[in-house]
């Protein structure tokens, strides 16, 4: 399923390198993701958990189990999902981000598989994980923006 797509005017390697986090903002900066992460490593394999408040209204507690099934750097980012449900079955979805080389630049394509969209439940938990993947890309942007080298520092 199409997820969400940006076009950013920097390095396939520095959008990379921001969004699996070898490259760490400074204190000074906002966090990229609104989820609490934890025992996160760009590392295929890694089993990590991503935490945020329970999915009003829907039977998701607000903890995701992911797992890096797939890491082709620069070029493809891959983790299952899983949200873990209070009551019910829980959703389970596979993420993939793919970076490509656009004009000197880099388009991001993130891509979401194995949402039930008959079950009211994962439909809604989709629209607010889809709201916090495009917030946490906007802010990708923001950061790679401010951090852009000005000319005066690239010139010799």
């Amino acid at each position: 399923m199409p997820f969400i797509k940006r076009c950013y005017p920097a390095s396939v390697d520095r959008v990379w390198s921001v969004f699996v986090g070898l490259e760490n903002p400074g204190p000074d900066e906002p966090g990229l993701w609104s989820f609490n992460a934890t025992d996160y490593e760009p590392v295929v394999g890694k089993k990590f958990n991503l935490r945020c408040l329970p999915i009003l209204g829907t039977r998701f507690n607000g903890n995701f189990d992911c797992e890096i099934i797939s890491i082709e750097p620069q070029r493809l980012w891959a983790t299952t999902l899983e949200a873990e449900a209070s009551r019910g079955p829980s959703a389970q979805w596979v993420q993939q981000v793919e970076f490509t080389d656009h004009y000197g630049g880099t388009f991001l394509n993130w891509n979401l598989s194995g949402v039930q969209t008959a079950d009211p439940h994962e439909r809604f938990l989709h629209r607010f994980y889809s709201g916090s993947a495009s917030q946490a890309l906007t802010d990708l942007g923001n950061y790679l923006e401010r951090t852009r080298p000005q000319l005066w520092q690239t010139a010799r």
